[in-house]
């Protein structure tokens, strides 16, 4: 009955109370039986008790909720699938074969006896259905954009049951409730960031009066507008983090909702933006920031008792803010695992910030704008698109009926006022030409498309200038080292020491750093203006000496071809091309609004013109209607609702990776190593290593191996020949690979 209770209270956060109870009083029914009991006190065979609950939920003809129960301890089914026995059509088929523990009883019976109403049940899908998109969108007609609907309710009933289980269980056990993190209200937290902003006014200086400006923009915005989906555009440097914050804090409070979500590209950016959100919302004796990654280690808080009580709400997000990654968030809500699934019923009621949303994968943007879609329209979500680089959005958006409201009220004359920098294209450029630039230039910036051309580029520049002031950034370097690096760079650009950093694109995503001149290799154009965000981004110097050289680049030395890309990159870079105008002497701009526009808008007709057929989650999630089963009372046939979750799942993969990662053995990681390589290492040793990792790609991993360099343990990957990893460069992988952005 505690279940129950807990699953309604959840589930009563979107309007599906009784669907809640139902299946908090449903699920566990197969416990009756006497095989179950024997199990749980002669310690007897494991023993099918899911599948009950499931069954009499078509009998009762609320099909749609048996998903839900049947996959309460292994996750939701496919209805059918031509390569698993486990799928929910063939359970049921067990069931109404006999083919299960007898489970009646009285006890069972009481527990039938107080299932909320059918018509109760119905009443609650038909609310969320009724309420789906009519519009055809992409080829979804309105029947499949009322199955999504559908489909989406089934997961966050299922989030509630989930949970609730996990957590009465996790009391049975420890004959206690969880101990909850202390944390602050919404309204305490806006109180808080509101006293602690305002040391910003009266702004000093052009800059800040333009970033208070788009403050106060987010705050009014917050104070007045209803739920629905919103877009910042405010050039990097304009303070759009603090900014989304405080129009999330002031929008929650208004419209009553329970959280705020910030999604992240990276998890640099995460660990960046975390630390700045601490600094203006916890005090001493509370702590409301959830900070959600694969990198980040709650073990190593091992000296703070908060360490044990953040970690579990990791696992259902039960915090007031959630920083977490594009991925966990996208992947979750497309889940049909219990565990990623767990956390879905606490988005509801939530605002939702995505920082960065032009790095939202193409493939993945129809399935990620359609869930938004569903978030705001039936359970109560705000979005917000927060970036410098606005991806044509509004445009889709408005096909479900959603406009896209902008926040910043003077956002074409935020984009002039900030416009602290120079463009200039120089065409193609040789390596040795680049190299002479570089080395020319006390303090300067160049970011190439190649982890192979930066190193080039680096070792050339450190036969030519000291060695002392030539850094170089890639995801070949482990991110604690890139960390090191990154501080020493920044003393030396504030000391006004030499400082010459080649690095490729991952200096573009959240790293605070100011020079005065950039250059860039011809990219897609987002990534040019955000690479320019590191040029002149204090505003300190005159536009027209802030300089933002674009690039194409020469053919490696090495080889006499060009250096590998991936197709990705080499296809944005063309689009740049063919988008953006440039003058006889070099002169554009690059980070026009219009322009910007136009490449958001022509990338996604290129895409979409080369777009090929492979079925998706979008597709899994359409909802049949079986009638060819024995599923109903007396055998006779129910209408069963027929959907592919676990498919979804598998088919929406927000990034397909095709890195390994190998550990760089460090100092610090001596104990962790150990334990890996004994096969003892605990989840907290395995997070704290992947800081000290560098991701390969397959062909180049098995290269190390058999020449002996890398050395396989319990299933990790570790570098045995470290003469192969520099402090300068990196990892030597010997291969002339593209440059990825590994998350």
């Amino acid at each position: 009955m505690e279940v129950a209770s807990l699953a309604a209270k959840f589930s009563k956060e979107y309007g599906a109370e009784q669907s809640g109870r139902a299946l908090g009083l449903i699920h566990d029914i197969g416990k009756f039986s006497s095989e179950f009991q024997r199990r749980i006190r002669d310690d007897g065979p494991k023993v099918d008790h899911s599948t009950a609950g499931a069954y009499e939920l078509v009998k009762d003809d609320a099909s749609w909720l048996a998903y839900c129960a049947a996959g309460h301890h292994g996750g939701l089914l496919d209805w059918r699938s031509p390569t698993s026995d486990a799928t929910l059509y063939n359970r049921l088929r067990k069931a109404a074969l006999g083919k299960i523990p007898d489970y009646h009883s009285h006890a069972s019976n009481i527990v039938l006896h107080e299932l909320p109403s059918l018509a109760s049940l119905q009443s609650e899908l038909l609310n969320k259905a009724q309420n789906c998109p009519k519009q055809t969108v992409h080829g979804i007609n309105e029947s499949l954009q009322r199955s999504f609907t559908v489909s989406f309710f089934i997961r966050m009933c299922f989030s509630s049951l989930v949970d609730a289980d996990f957590l009465c269980t996790e009391e049975f056990m420890q004959g206690r409730p969880r101990e909850a993190v202390p944390t602050d209200d919404i309204q305490a937290l806006r109180d808080r960031f509101e006293r602690k902003v305002q040391s910003f006014y009266p702004p000093k200086g052009m800059l800040n009066e333009l970033r208070c400006g788009v403050s106060d923009d987010c705050r009014n915005a917050g104070i007045t507008m209803e739920p629905g989906v919103f877009s910042l555009t405010v050039p990097t440097g304009g303070g759009k983090t603090l900014a989304s914050l405080r129009f999330a804090l002031q929008h929650a409070c208004h419209n009553g909702m329970n959280r705020i979500i910030f999604a992240e590209p990276y998890t640099a950016i995460i660990e960046q933006t975390s630390a700045k959100f601490r600094e203006y919302l916890d005090s001493g004796s509370t702590e409301n920031i959830l900070e959600h990654h694969s990198n980040f280690n709650f073990d190593a808080l091992d000296d703070d008792p908060l360490r044990k009580n953040l970690r579990l709400a990791s696992e259902n997000w039960d915090m007031p803010i959630v920083v977490t990654t594009n991925v966990q968030l996208f992947e979750s809500l497309y889940a049909s695992g219990t565990s990623r699934c767990r956390k879905l019923h606490n988005i509801a009621n939530s605002v939702i910030i995505l920082d960065e949303a032009q790095a939202i994968p193409l493939e993945n943007v129809d399935a990620c704008i359609r869930v938004l879609v569903e978030l705001v329209n039936n359970y109560h979500c705000s979005i917000v698109l927060c970036t410098a680089t606005q991806p044509a959005f509004d445009e889709q958006f408005a096909q479900y009926g959603l406009t896209v409201k902008e926040i910043a009220k003077n956002r074409d004359e935020l984009f002039v006022s900030l416009g602290r920098v120079t463009y200039k294209n120089l065409g193609y450029l040789s390596d040795d030409s680049l190299m002479s630039r570089l080395s020319t230039t006390e303090q300067v910036l160049c970011v190439v498309n190649s982890r192979a051309q930066a190193k080039n580029i680096a070792n050339g520049l450190m036969g030519r200038c000291d060695q002392e002031s030539v850094f170089h950034l890639s995801t070949l370097m482990y991110p604690v080292h890139r960390q090191r690096m990154l501080k020493r760079i920044n003393e030396r650009l504030s000391t006004g020491l030499p400082c010459r950093v080649v690095s490729t694109s991952l200096i573009e995503a959240g790293v605070d750093l100011d020079f005065p001149v950039v250059y860039r290799s011809l990219a897609g154009l987002d990534s040019i203006v955000q690479a320019a965000g590191r040029c002149n981004r204090e505003g300190k110097r005159p536009s027209k000496s802030s300089l933002v050289y674009v690039f194409t680049s020469g053919a490696n030395p090495d080889t006499g071809q060009p250096y590998r890309l991936p197709e990705d990159v080499k296809k944005r870079a063309g689009i740049t091309s063919s988008t953006v105008s440039v003058s006889k002497d070099g002169s554009v701009d690059y980070g026009s609004l219009e322009n910007i526009r136009r490449y958001f808008l022509n990338l996604e007709s290129v895409y979409r013109s080369a777009l090929h057929y492979e079925r998706n989650a979008l597709e899994d999630l359409s909802v049949g209607i079986n009638t060819k089963n024995n599923f109903g009372p007396n055998g006779n046939a129910a209408a069963c609702c027929a959907i592919q979750f676990d498919s979804a799942e598998k088919d929406f993969k927000f990034i397909v990776d095709k890195s390994t990662s190998v550990i760089v053995p460090d100092d610090d990681i001596e104990d962790e190593v150990f334990r890996v390589k004994n096969g003892i290492a605990s989840r907290g040793d395995l997070r704290q290593i992947s800081r000290y990792s560098v991701s390969v790609y397959q062909h180049t991993l098995e290269t190390l191996v058999q020449a002996g360099k890398v050395e396989q343990s319990n299933g990790a990957y570790i570098l045995s020949s470290m003469q192969l990893y520099s402090d300068k460069t990196g990892l030597d992988c010997g291969d002339q690979q593209g440059e990825g952005m590994f998350w």
